[in-house]
């Protein structure tokens, strides 16, 4: 893959995020003072073409907490809820945006044919 292809994929990674931070929501972009990085989810091969869905976009201090070791600190249990709390939300509205998006698309060759 050339250089040329990864910021296509950068760019490509930015627009669908709203050149937002996925962790903390952070804002960025060209008049924005936030840096922004897309790193990959998961392992991603080292050669060939990696699509773009494959990409996250982080900001630079988001970005060092994934590439820092594990904290080793303890976490009150109240705090462990809300995240796990939180999450399984975020879950849930993926979930319902899947399948919002699923009805729609095997509904549309219908429509387009009436």
């Amino acid at each position: 893959m050339t250089a040329r292809d990864w910021h296509a994929d950068r760019d490509a990674v930015f627009e669908r995020d709203a050149y937002t931070c996925r962790h903390c929501d952070a804002v960025g972009g060209d008049d924005e003072p936030t840096t922004l990085r897309s790193v990959p989810v998961g392992d991603v091969p080292l050669e060939g073409e990696i699509h773009e869905s494959a990409l996250v976009t982080v900001c630079d201090d988001c970005f060092g907490t994934l590439e820092s070791d594990p904290s080793t600190d303890a976490v009150e249990s109240d705090e462990l809820f809300e995240l796990v709390r939180e999450t399984t939300g975020l879950q849930g509205a993926t979930i319902s945006d899947v399948a919002a998006f699923a009805s729609l698309a095997t509904s549309l060759p219908a429509t387009l044919e009436s």
